[in-house]
């Protein structure tokens, strides 16, 4: 069932808001702002409590603790640190507003984030709040996206070689190192307990957001309050039969490929004829081992998104 927005106005109310800042994300200039917004907050009447974004289950359980007075988490970082988030705030039921400042932000750009102060300030006097679906890769929360296949063992070759801070030209050389060597593998997949399907070596994104690096957007049809994943299986053996499903993508031509496989449901159980890597919004999973099953679902309940006031010239 599509959920709607609710929206109560309230120029006076003051609020307790939780300022969570990655200080790694857009090289360091999340850090740089964060005394800005803060400031900005406080002079507008908000009580503010500022916190650093720490990996692992620990730092979600003393997030989540954190967030018991919060009336708004506002995370300062990108896709990566939105999806850490999320489970602390799913939990404490307190919403969630981004302000973008990683590499792609596909989070931010789907809801009409900025970086501007003064659309944070009007969007919490709006206090227009939806609630989005939570998935799971192999009991791994993401929001955006998940896929199988090149794009994700260039998000492995990535990893393997960071070292700090990433920009978009982190890509180029490990894209051109995996181009060098890969080979797509027959995958199978079963969607809501229905028999195994098989789709065709190369790339297989399961979004619940339409939104995808570079703008490709491959499964333009997902929506995040439906309830259901939406899948796009792309062919390619090769990298260069990969270029060619990148750019029926980039085109937004993808009928051009005959052999692309859609698929969706509420759960999908992927397996491949070899052990393979996954990546969920744009980052590696916790292990970098491959596997051998990999399954999406919808979990149960969602996260609460601030949504931000559209304003004239962003």
């Amino acid at each position: 069932m599509v959920r709607s927005p609710s929206c109560i106005v309230d120029n006076v109310h003051p609020m307790n808001v939780l300022l969570l800042c990655n200080p790694t994300s857009g090289g360091g200039k999340s850090l740089a702002a964060r005394g800005a917004v803060a400031r900005a907050l406080v002079s507008a009447g908000h009580h503010v409590t500022e916190r650093a974004t720490e990996p692992g289950e620990s730092a979600s359980a003393a997030l989540q603790a954190a967030l018991s007075q919060q009336d708004v988490l506002v995370v300062m970082g990108g896709d990566g640190s939105v999806r850490g988030a999320s489970h602390a705030a799913m939990r404490a039921s307190v919403p969630v507003y981004v302000l973008p400042y990683g590499t792609e932000n596909l989070f931010a750009r789907h809801h009409g984030f900025t970086r501007g102060i003064d659309q944070l300030l009007a969007s919490l006097r709006s206090r227009c709040v939806s609630t989005l679906d939570v998935c799971e890769a192999n009991g791994q929360r993401f929001l955006i996206m998940a896929s199988v296949g090149f794009d994700a063992d260039v998000v492995a070759e990535v990893a393997a070689h960071r070292t700090g801070a990433i920009s978009k030209f982190s890509y180029a050389m490990p894209i051109i190192r995996t181009a060098a060597t890969w080979r797509g593998h027959a995958m199978t997949v079963e969607c809501d307990g229905g028999p195994p399907r098989a789709v065709p070596p190369g790339t297989l994104v399961v979004a619940n957001m339409p939104e995808y690096a570079a703008r490709l957007d491959p499964v333009p049809s997902a929506v995040a309050t439906d309830g259901r994943l939406d899948g796009l299986a792309l062919p390619g053996r090769t990298a260069l039969g990969m270029a060619v499903a990148v750019a029926c993508c980039w085109l937004r031509a993808t009928k051009l490929l005959p052999t692309a496989v859609r698929l969706g449901g509420r759960e999908l159980r992927i397996r491949g004829s070899q052990p393979f890597r996954f990546q969920l919004d744009g980052d590696p999973p916790a292990s970098a081992l491959p596997v051998c099953e990999l399954v999406l679902r919808v979990v149960e309940g969602g996260l609460q998104v601030w949504q931000p006031v559209q304003q004239g010239g962003g």
